[in-house]
Order: structure tokens, then sequence, then C-alpha cells
């Protein structure tokens, strides 16, 4: 018996009814954060995050979510973004920088790639919490693009990822923090969740050719290898490989690229998760022309670029200054030094403020040992997820190369994903 359209419809404006209830009690919790924050702020604590109160509130949602019949790595996961983005929502109020709903600040970001790319979704996910912000996107083909045009001044700062957990370093975007004059203003770490997505009706087996970026195919070799009998396509972007398939109708294309991508180009998903690694992040800088304001009371990093003293030991001397004054390196990445045949640059991120007493002595120390020495900024520390956060266990579903519970596999087999 097939079910009645009209109770179908009955169902779904129920849904919808639920979803507007869901969205206006999130706005209801953000105020509330807002308020904390503002609270904070008044009586002179000097901190945003409180990492019981999240591990607490964690297991709680844990709990009500098993009881109610729930999935407790649903609940985990909804709250785990639900904090991350209060916590933003503190920042501006816990500093003092809540608009006043008559100043509006009006910011044009430049990126590579075109909208629904991982760097169009990272600007979203960076400034989602800025009250009081008309933001403006404009993509360009490559990254030398974008930075040229915030060298021209056609855009107000650049987003840019400069390195990827898979894959590591992004090669061009090192070499325009090396050779620019920019400024790091901010990061954002955007978790990269690649999907397989074709024209409406194609098969897997019917793929002939899969195109996206260089780095999302390099981030996706093992299914390309089980995809033996396809081609492999580069493309400049991911989400313009998808697009290129929608409007070139091209059968037997299949894209590497965002849910949002297929979905904006009405592509049908063959596949979800296809990265080799799970855990697959994107870290992206923000670049200006000047340099940003960042309080020192946010847990923050900060970026350089130095060049070594031609010495020996001037590499080991230099990392030892960072040791003794117990600063944390969280990345180091050599870039060929331009005119000078194997000799570097390096690129060095660490833990802490450029105002912190630590790190001013150990920019003190460092230009003994260096030929060049260029901080490019402090700024608010990022986290692809939260540590404390991570230890309660959460059960994970056993997957199938294409995304599907392996013992779902048998009952839907060659069923498209969208009619699930």
């Amino acid at each position: 018996m097939s079910p009645n359209p009209e109770d179908i419809e009955d169902v779904r404006r129920s849904i919808e009814d639920l979803d507007r209830e869901l969205v206006r009690l999130l706005a209801k919790r953000l105020d509330a954060a807002r308020a904390i924050g503002s609270l904070k702020a008044s009586s002179g604590r000097s901190e945003i995050r409180d990492p019981e109160r999240e591990r607490a509130l964690l297991e709680t949602w844990c709990d009500e979510a098993e009881a109610a019949g729930l999935p407790r790595w649903l609940a985990g996961r909804i709250l785990t973004e639900i904090l991350e983005h209060s916590r933003r929502a503190q920042e501006d109020v816990f500093l003092g920088k809540s608009p006043d709903g008559a100043s509006i600040l009006r910011l044009k970001v430049g990126y590579q790639g075109v909208p629904a790319s991982y760097s169009d979704l990272c600007i979203d996910k960076l400034f989602a919490a800025r009250e009081g912000l008309v933001l403006e996107k404009q993509g360009f083909e490559t990254f030398s693009h974008v930075a040229r045009a915030l060298e021209r001044q056609d855009i107000d700062c650049a987003l840019l990822p400069v390195e990827n957990s898979t894959c590591g370093g992004i090669g061009e975007v090192g070499e325009i923090l090396v050779k620019g004059a920019f400024s790091v203003l901010a990061e954002e770490i955007l978790p990269v969740e690649h999907v397989l997505a074709a024209l409406p009706g194609t098969r897997r087996r019917d793929v002939k050719a899969v195109r996206s970026h260089r780095a999302a195919l390099e981030q996706c070799r093992s299914l390309l290898e089980r995809m033996e009998d396809a081609r492999v396509e580069v493309w400049h972007d991911t989400a313009d490989a998808a697009r290129s398939i929608a409007d070139e109708k091209a059968a037997g294309v299949a894209a590497i690229c965002s849910m949002e991508a297929a979905q904006r180009h009405g592509l049908e998903v063959l596949a979800r998760d296809v990265a080799d690694n799970p855990e697959n992040y994107t870290r992206f800088l923000l670049l200006g022309r000047e340099p940003g304001e960042s309080d020192p009371r946010l847990p923050s990093k900060t970026s350089l670029v130095l060049a070594l003293r031609d010495e020996k030991g001037a590499l080991a001397q230099c990392l030892e200054v960072f040791a003794r004054h117990e600063i944390n390196l969280t990345r180091i990445e050599s870039r060929p030094k331009p005119q000078a045949p194997w000799e570097y640059i390096f690129l060095i991120d660490f833990e802490g403020h450029r105002d912190d007493e630590s790190v001013r002595d150990a920019l003190a120390d460092l230009p003994t040992y260096t030929s060049q020495l260029r901080v490019l900024g402090s700024y608010p520390m990022r986290r692809p997820s939260d540590d404390h956060l991570q230890s309660l266990p959460v059960p994970r579903v056993n997957l199938d190369d294409e995304g599907i519970p392996k013992v779902a596999r048998p009952l839907i087999e060659d069923v498209p994903l969208t009619a699930l």
C-alpha cells in the first residue's frame, strides 16, 4: 500500500514547524551566550572558555539524547558546533566590541574559487558570529590573483588556505606569505568533507572521469585507485568542477566537491566522505594590508617569517630560543629564498600572543641568529575540535568506501542516495 500524499504533506508541515522552533531556540541560546560574555567582561574574568563546564554540558546532552532514543554522537556533534559558535559570539562582546546598531562595517573578502567552494564556505564560518557586518565575497581563479587584488586594494582582505591535515602546506600560499607584505588577521579551520557527485541518474559504475582540484584529488587517492577505469581531470576549483559538469551536462563525469557545491548545481551524490583520512581539515589564514588588533587575553597564535644567519647551528639555536621560553611551535615550513639557491626562509607558527612576556622575550632573542625576522601577526587560535571533548567516547558507524553503513549495503544497492 503506497502512502497517502496528503498524510506525507501533513507530517512535513509538522517537521517544518519543529524546524522553525529549533531555529528560534538556537537564537535564544546564542543571545544567552552573549549575555554571559557581557557578565564575564564586567566581572573582570579573563577567559571565555570553561572546559569543565563544556564537558559537563556534553555529558548531559549525551545522556538526555540516549534517554530520548537518540544517538549520543549526534548530540555531541550538534553541541560541539553550538559551543564553538557561542564562544565566537562572546569574543566581541567580551572585548567590548559589541555593535551598537548604528555602525555597520562593510567588508569585501577575496578568495580562490567560486561559490560553494571550501574557501567560500570557510568565509561563512569565520564571520558567522560577527554582528553588524555586511560581507561581500569575491572569488578569483588563482591564489596569486587574490593576492594581487589585495595589493591593489580591490578587496579589504583575503582568505587563503595555508595547510591541510592530509597533504601538508600549500606551496603557492607559502610563497605569498614570504614575498608579500601582508599581515595575518585571523585563522580558521574547516573540516573538509568531500563527496563524489554527478548528474542525476548516474550510477557509480557509469563514471568514466573524475574532475576536481589537484589537492582534493590528492586527498582522495584511495577512491581514485578503486575507480581504476575512470580518468582524472584536474580542475582549478572543486565547486567549479561541479558547476562545469552541470553546465556541460557531462554524462559519465563526476566531481569531488563539497555537499554544498553538489546541491547548488543540482548534482546527485554518489558517495559521501570519500577522503582517505576521515579527519581531514584545511587551515585558512585571513590576510590584510595592515596589522590587525588581537586581544592577548584570548588563546592566540603568532605567525612569523625568518631567515637564518649563514652559520652552523643557526636553526637549532632558533629552535632553542622557543624551547627556552616554553613556546609551543605548531608549524614550521621552509621555502626557497629568492635569488639565493639552497638558502631558505622559514614560516613559523606558535602558540602565544606577541604581547605575552615569553613571546616578547623570544622575539628579542631571535635576531641574534637570524638575518631577517618579520612578525606576520597574532590572532585568536582555532582548533579542529575540542581536546577536552574528544576524550568522551563517541561510537563510530562502520562505513564502506561510499560512506554507507556496511550493514545497510545489501538493502540499498543501486539506490541513489538522494532517494533515501
